[in-house]
């Protein structure tokens, strides 16, 4: 329910949905970015420049929050770690998660494209469990997508 058009893609099998929950590194998480289920999409970017990541995702346990995005085939610092803090509703987001601050830092999930053109874009699992069914870049750091 809520989802933006007929579906959404989840990151499975989802056996580790809170923290009481085994975590099993290399199967329902990977702190290392594209290692664990990924999807690549190319994009068409009109100029270069830094492309602030927002994720419309549900999350339905405290343990099913977060992503990686990649760029080319290269998995910058900046993209790794993505993170929500809202559950169980759709909500879009850009924040990353950091060894100080759990929840994520807002507006320091970006992507630096190199020149105009098209580039290939990656997710991949850090959490199973994950849902997503948008992703928006935008060069603004005012933007806020609506839903």
């Amino acid at each position: 329910e809520g989802v933006s058009g007929t579906g959404y893609l989840e990151a499975l099998p989802d056996t580790r949905a809170t923290h009481g929950d085994p975590l099993i590194k290399g199967e329902n998480f990977s702190n290392e970015p594209g290692q664990l289920a990924v999807l690549s999409y190319e994009v068409d970017f009109p100029e270069a420049g830094r492309y602030f990541v927002w994720v419309r995702a549900f999350s339905t346990g405290t343990e099913d929050n977060g992503i990686h995005v990649g760029l080319n085939g290269d998995w910058p610092e900046s993209g790794q770690r993505w993170q929500t803090t809202v559950k169980k509703k759709w909500h879009w987001e850009c924040r990353q998660r950091t060894e100080q601050v759990h929840v994520g830092i807002p507006m320091q999930l970006y992507l630096d494209i190199p020149s105009a053109g098209v580039h290939t874009v990656s997710l991949s699992m850090r959490e199973d469990g994950f849902e997503i069914d948008r992703f928006c870049l935008a060069m603004d750091e005012a933007f806020r997508p609506s839903e």
